[in-house]
């Protein structure tokens, strides 16, 4: 919802908000395509809503002509698979701010998503068991549900995880029912920790930049390389079919 609501005040309305709605035409779509000096992934979702309010604007009658089912979205190139190795890995974390070290490592020692490991509740995690279980995600301080059904799961916790966990249960005493944290004792926030924790850890290391998406490829590609069970590691990264693991 805030993707979108920033896509019609940035982007849609100034363009097309004085514009009878059924005069809209669908060169005009694809020149202010054309014009948005975006990612293909970021105009297809500036899209999105406009689609939506086309869709609406036909169904009432409004339109007899939803031009938006004419106009295709932009084709989306993969994202670049860019993991770091494990003695980069050793050099992010012990570059890395102190108070955010433990959910980093648990970050590249699970392959959890960063909403999952920012909803995470210590009611969720078995230390006796050495598993946790990921069942919510947190976003820009709303929680929800995970991705996908398949995201719903019980994850093994490595040594390198159940270390951070046990130093962050003795470092913060259960105060909070999540498990991480920042240094302000609010939730996660993953802009902060991208360009405030992240981003800076990486420098220091003297690492090349990545999305911090990389810590899932770094566990799945430590992991594999280690031998482990391929199925494993697509349980632990909660994704749907193995083809997702070798696409990625």
């Amino acid at each position: 919802m805030r993707e979108y609501r920033s896509s019609m005040n940035l982007h849609i309305l100034p363009k097309f908000v004085n514009r009878p709605i059924k005069e809209i035409t669908y060169l005009e779509i694809e020149e202010f395509k054309a014009e948005l000096d975006r990612s293909a992934k970021r105009i297809n979702n500036i899209l999105v809503p406009m689609r939506s309010v086309f869709t609406m604007a036909f169904k009432e009658g409004i339109i007899r002509d939803n031009v938006m089912t004419r106009v295709d979205n932009l084709r989306i190139e993969e994202p670049t698979i860019n993991p770091l190795s494990m003695d980069e890995v050793i050099k992010v974390l012990e570059c890395v701010h102190p108070h955010y070290r433990n959910c980093l490592t648990v970050l590249f020692f699970t392959g959890l998503r960063f909403g999952e490991m920012a909803a995470l509740k210590w009611k969720n995690v078995h230390l006796d068991r050495k598993t946790a279980k990921i069942c919510e995600t947190l976003v820009y301080g709303e929680e929800g549900r995970t991705k996908t059904k398949k995201s719903n799961r019980d994850i093994d916790l490595l040594p390198p995880a159940i270390e951070a966990l046990i130093d962050e249960r003795e470092r913060t005493d259960r105060k909070s029912g999540y498990v991480f944290l920042d240094i302000h004792g609010k939730p996660l926030n993953t802009d902060h920790m991208r360009e405030v924790i992240w981003k800076p850890a990486l420098e220091k290391a003297g690492i090349e930049y990545r999305l911090m998406m990389q810590t899932r490829h770094t566990f799945a590609t430590i992991s594999l390389s280690e031998a482990e069970n391929i199925g494993w590691v697509q349980h632990m990264l909660g994704h749907s079919s193995l083809q997702m693991i070798f696409t990625k």
